[in-house]
């Protein structure tokens, strides 16, 4: 794909953070999530089915304020976010996780423990899950920052 004849490459969505320890450098990739990571997502946990809630005279209705949909619905949110955390950063080379495995979503919430444990501070990790965010969203720091180059090489074509 191409737009105004640039070529859109993947490759250019990876979020990079360096953290240095020592005298080594720990390179952390984050990459988007694509349609094909959702629905592998979607067949490891799909989305909860509200119970159905009856009432004289009407039609039968999802009750979306059951507790146990909500608990359900809650989990769900849970395994959805390290499941991102997992994929994204997926794109690390390298990367093998002692405790994280993707067959198995009852540990997909190891990573924090993970980095923590391998003697990364909060700080270390708080920059790591910021890139996965950055990647699998715009930020407002990056809309403003993707406007002002844009403006900038506008004026410059204009002068």
């Amino acid at each position: 794909m191409k737009i105004n004849g640039r070529e859109v490459v993947a490759e250019s969505f990876i979020e990079t953070v360096v953290i240095p320890k020592g005298t080594e450098q720990f390179v952390f990739r984050a990459r988007p999530l694509t349609s094909s990571d959702i629905e592998m997502f979607n067949a490891f946990v799909p989305y909860p089915t509200p119970p159905t809630m009856l009432k004289p005279g009407k039609d039968p209705e999802p009750d979306l304020k059951d507790v146990g949909y909500l608990q359900q619905r809650n989990e769900w949110a849970k395994f959805r976010t390290h499941f991102t955390f997992l994929m994204s950063l997926s794109a690390t080379d390298g990367l093998d996780w002692d405790t994280v495995h993707l067959e198995k979503p009852e540990t997909w919430g190891n990573i924090q423990t993970e980095l923590d444990k391998a003697g990364f501070s909060d700080a270390e990790i708080n920059a790591i899950f910021n890139a996965v965010i950055s990647a699998n969203g715009l930020d407002g720091n990056k809309i403003e920052r993707a406007t002002a180059d844009f403006l900038a090489t506008r004026a410059l074509e204009g002068a």
